[in-house]
C-alpha cells in the first residue's frame, strides 16, 4: 500500500510500518517531470582565484535540481549549496572541457553517504575536445572549454549550461525564432531561402509554427493576380506552402499550423518567391516586422 506526499506511514497490526517507499517517491518525482535538469539556480562561474568553478544560486533563493538514474528507479529533486569546487590544472596544449555536475548521493546503490555532491570530470586534451562521461545520476551544471596556459579559470570559455527541467504538461513557449530584415529587396521568381533556425525536443512535443510575412506589389501590377509563396520545411521536408495577394500599399500577413514533432534536433527554413507578377520583402523598425519564423511549443505529447 502507498500514501500522497504529506501523509505520515503508520504502524500495522503486525508492527509493520505502512506507507510509501523510497521507490514511490522517486517514481512521483519522475512522473512530475517530462524532460530532467535544473529546476532553478544553478549559476556556474569562472573565478579569478585560481582553477577553481564556483557554484552559485543566481537570481534564484536556492538552486534545486531533478536526475535519475533510470526510469525504473525513478528521479531524485534535491538541493545544490553555493560552494566552490577545484579543477585540475589547464591542459599543456590543445583544450580541454570541463563537466560540472550536482549528484543525490544513494548508500542503497554503495555511495559513502546519502548526501549532495558537486564535482567537476575534465575531459581529455586535444584540438577538438570530447565531452567526458559523467558520474550516474548526475545533472550538468555548466560545461566550460578550459584552454592551455592559463592559471585561473577566467580564461575558459562557457560552453552549455545545464539542461532545464520541464515540468510535465508545461508549455515552453516560443523555441526559435529568426526574422529576414532585408527591406524593399526585389522578391526573387524562384526560392530564395530567407531563414533557417534549428531547435531541440527531449521529447515528442505539440508545436506551432508561426509564419509572418511583410511585402508589397510593385506598380504596375501585372494582369494576373500579384501573389508571393512562402513554404515552410522542417528538416529538408515541405510541410505547407502558403500564398499572400499583395497590394500596392505594403501588408502584413500571418499563417500558423500545428504539427507533432518527435524528440531529436530539428532544422525548420522558409523559402520564399514570387508565384505571379512581383515585389519587394518589405522590413522596418515599428512599421514592417518583416518575414518571421517562429516555432512555439504547447507542450507534451502522449501520442
Amino acid at each position: 500500500m502507498v500514501t500522497g506526499i504529506g501523509v505520515p506511514a503508520i504502524t500495522g497490526t503486525d508492527g509493520a510500518k505502512i506507507g510509501r517507499s523510497a521507490l514511490d517517491d522517486r517514481l512521483m518525482v519522475y512522473a512530475d517531470y517530462t524532460s530532467l535538469g535544473i529546476i532553478r539556480g544553478c549559476k556556474v562561474y569562472a573565478t579569478a582565484a585560481g582553477m577553481k568553478w564556483k557554484i552559485e544560486h543566481g537570481n534564484a533563493n536556492m538552486s534545486i535540481a531533478v536526475a535519475s538514474r533510470s526510469a525504473a528507479d525513478g528521479a531524485s529533486k534535491f538541493p545544490i549549496v553555493a560552494q566552490v569546487i577545484d579543477t585540475t590544472a589547464a591542459p599543456a596544449s590543445g583544450a580541454r572541457l570541463d563537466v560540472i555536475y550536482a549528484r543525490q548521493n544513494r548508500p542503497d546503490l554503495g555511495d559513502a553517504d546519502n548526501s549532495v555532491v558537486v564535482g567537476v570530470v575534465q575531459g581529455n586534451a586535444s584540438a577538438n575536445p570530447a565531452t567526458p562521461t559523467l558520474p550516474a545520476g548526475a545533472v550538468v551544471l555548466a560545461t566550460y572549454r578550459v584552454p592551455s596556459g592559463i592559471s585561473n579559470t577566467l580564461g575558459a570559455t562557457l560552453v552549455d549550461v545545464g539542461p532545464q527541467a520541464v515540468p510535465y504538461g508545461a508549455a515552453l513557449g516560443v523555441l526559435v525564432s529568426k526574422t529576414y530584415t532585408a527591406n524593399q529587396a526585389r522578391i526573387q521568381d524562384s526560392a530564395q531561402r530567407l531563414l533557417s533556425a534549428r531547435f531541440k525536443l527531449t521529447e515528442p512535443r505539440l508545436l506551432c509554427f508561426q509564419l509572418t510575412c511583410s511585402a508589397r506589389a510593385l506598380v504596375p501590377i501585372g494582369p494576373d493576380k500579384t501573389e508571393v509563396a512562402m513554404r515552410v520545411l522542417v528538416d529538408g521536408v515541405e510541410i505547407r506552402e502558403t500564398r499572400f495577394a499583395l497590394d500596392s500599399a505594403p501588408g502584413t500577413f500571418q499563417y500558423s499550423e500545428y504539427r507533432v514533432f518527435n524528440a531529436g534536433t530539428h532544422t525548420v527554413a522558409v523559402n520564399g518567391n514570387m508565384a505571379n507578377g512581383n515585389g519587394q520583402w518589405m522590413y522596418e523598425a515599428g512599421k514592417w516586422p518583416g518575414q518571421i519564423i517562429s516555432v512555439i511549443d504547447h507542450g507534451v505529447n502522449d501520442g
